[in-house]
């Protein structure tokens, strides 16, 4: 069967566009199939938002604008040639895999979802070693409620040099919005920016047989 994705450009880009005027600090999400738009074509469409995304891997930077700054947001152990990506480093194990890069770097905390992250010492321990540490990612549980996401980041603050941007996810926007002022924070999000107007989108398909199971 053929699937296709039909899209009010006009309804899809306003509501995008309504997301970034109002949330400060806002990154786009684009990775994986780019959420059924094509990862490079949407990554044309973020950079109109502004010169920073994230995508998944390393393996995602192909084929992205040249403009544009990627932070790749699942460690790796093979750093890429160019320096002008941020990666994610989640343990003593990523930060040597890196050493002596000169790119910059964001530290992966480990919060209560317990995915992958380490201690608030591995910013330290990156900074030993020469790493451009440039911030640190907190990503909450996916369960529990708004209230729960939010207090998860905020334990996280006392211990986290405010010179260090936070990186956050998964939290609605006036959820991010009352997160304490001692901190500059950076929201990456995906689905509620590319998909948050259902209304704009419309998918099909042809059924071309049926059979009983």
């Amino acid at each position: 069967m053929t699937i296709r994705l039909s899209v009010d450009r006009e309804r899809w880009w306003a509501h995008v566009t309504d997301v970034a005027d109002r949330v400060e600090g806002v990154v786009p999400v684009v990775k994986g199939n780019g959420y059924g738009f094509g990862r490079v074509a949407l990554a044309h469409a973020a950079i109109r938002l502004g010169p920073v995304l994230a995508v998944g891997t390393v393996h995602e930077l192909a084929g992205l604008p040249s403009e544009c700054t990627p932070v790749v947001l699942t460690p790796t152990l093979r750093p890429p040639a160019s320096t002008d990506v941020v990666l994610t480093v989640a343990s003593r194990r990523h930060v040597a895999a890196l050493a002596g890069w000169q790119g910059r770097v964001i530290v992966k905390l480990e919060s209560s979802m317990h995915r992958y992250g380490d201690g608030i010492e591995l910013v330290e321990h990156a900074w030993s070693v020469g790493l451009r540490t440039v911030g640190v990612a907190i990503h909450p549980p996916l369960a529990g409620s708004e209230e729960d996401r939010r207090n998860d980041i905020v334990d996280h603050l006392p211990a986290i040099d405010p010179g260090l941007d936070v990186w956050v996810s998964h939290l609605a926007p006036e959820t991010y919005a009352q997160l304490p002022p001692s901190h500059r924070y950076k929201l990456r999000t995906g689905t509620h920016l590319w998909l948050g107007d259902r209304e704009a989108l419309h998918l099909e398909a042809d059924v071309l047989h049926t059979r009983a199971v």
